[in-house]
């Protein structure tokens, strides 16, 4: 008799808490209630922002970076199947840049990579003398078709490091980070430009 009393005696208190609004344990809104159910959170949310459109124009690529030490900057053009990517690198034109290269380089700074510039054709190789970076190397022909491509290892300020040459002459040579020439559209197809 007295568990049927405080049985009673809970019902009377539980219907007369969620007869107040206020005290209605949060389970949604009231089953009697005329407003609409709003959606999830995470609904709202299920729509993706679509990505920024790729860089189309010299400007695009090249807006907010600053050249590594002293160096030119300019936008490497590829064609591959089809596809025109741009890609901001930093360029080499001169005896000094390019025989300074990347050495010492640890970060690009946004930049894909460098471009080397001869004023002629040429076979000379490349070498990794106290460059940090492990690198993929593109030779390129004047008319931007790839000669051939090597991957080169860093190699500290000794006499021993390995040389890495081209497989014909050439008149450009691109450097990028090693596993980016697939990201980048190049392969032994692809044809190369410099805007």
């Amino acid at each position: 008799m007295r568990f049927r009393s405080f049985v009673v005696v809970m019902a009377a208190l539980l219907g007369a808490a969620c007869a107040d609004e206020s005290a209605r344990p949060f389970l949604g809104p009231p089953p009697s209630s005329s407003a609409p159910l709003s959606p999830p959170a995470t609904v709202l949310s299920q729509t993706p922002t679509p990505p920024p459109p790729p860089p189309s124009t010299t400007i695009d690529v090249l807006a907010g970076l600053v050249p590594l030490g002293g160096f030119q900057h300019s936008v490497l053009r590829v064609v591959n199947r089809g596809a025109t990517t741009l890609w901001p690198v930093l360029y080499a034109d001169d005896v000094d840049s390019r025989r300074r290269g990347l050495m010492g380089v640890t970060d690009l700074a946004g930049y894909s990579g460098m471009v080397f510039v001869f004023g002629a054709d040429t076979e000379a190789a490349f070498w990794m003398r106290n460059t940090p970076l492990h690198l993929s190397i593109v030779f390129l022909r004047v008319d931007g078709s790839v000669v051939s491509i090597q991957h080169m290892e860093p190699c500290d300020d000794v006499p021993t490091c390995p040389t890495y040459p081209p497989g014909g002459a050439y008149r450009f040579a691109l450097e990028v980070p090693q596993g980016q020439l697939p990201a980048m559209g190049i392969d032994e197809t692809s044809l190369l430009g410099v805007n």
